[in-house]
């Protein structure tokens, strides 16, 4: 247990452990983030997916503009953060990364479902609403998208996980 403890907190370091204080666990670190390349790769490829599923959308769905505005805004803001995040996963890792990941599929996630069910922009009913977000395929590939990256996520998050704490 007290493993698995130690493994939570070196998840939340945003830092990589300093070799001059603490060589054992620089080396514990280096080895984990070079045997998560294929879930880095994985998961940088589901965010960037989903930054091209929300850039779709947005140069594409004209009464997204016109309706919702403040949701194209919102999209906007979600495909930017998606990309920032392949990138920092995959030039500089770390643990830390994953769980911001994870809370940006879980953001997006639920937002997107805010949408399906309470989301209608005054003047259409939620039915329609909803019938025409269920119709557009890039919504539901992003939809998708998000239940991917947060699956993929917590499966690497649950294998830094064990991998610190097999080497407390």
């Amino acid at each position: 247990m007290k493993g698995y403890l130690n493994s939570v907190k070196v998840l939340f370091q945003i830092n990589r452990p300093n070799a001059s204080e603490d060589p054992v666990a620089d080396t514990r670190f280096n080895r984990i983030l070079k045997s998560s390349k294929r879930r880095r790769a994985f998961l940088s490829a589901a965010l960037v997916a989903s930054t091209l599923a929300g850039l779709i959308i947005l140069a594409n769905d004209t009464y997204l503009w016109n309706a919702a505005p403040t949701h194209a805004y919102g999209l906007e803001v979600f495909s930017s953060l998606a990309f920032a995040f392949a990138l920092w996963l995959w030039l500089r890792p770390r643990p830390i990364a994953v769980l911001a990941i994870i809370l940006l599929g879980l953001l997006q996630l639920g937002a997107m479902v805010t949408d399906m069910l309470i989301g209608a922009s005054a003047g259409s009913s939620q039915e329609v609403f909803g019938a025409y977000l269920m119709s557009d395929n890039a919504f539901i590939m992003l939809l998708v998208m998000q239940a991917i990256i947060i699956g993929i996520g917590i499966a690497s998050a649950i294998q830094i996980m064990k991998k610190l704490g097999r080497h407390q």
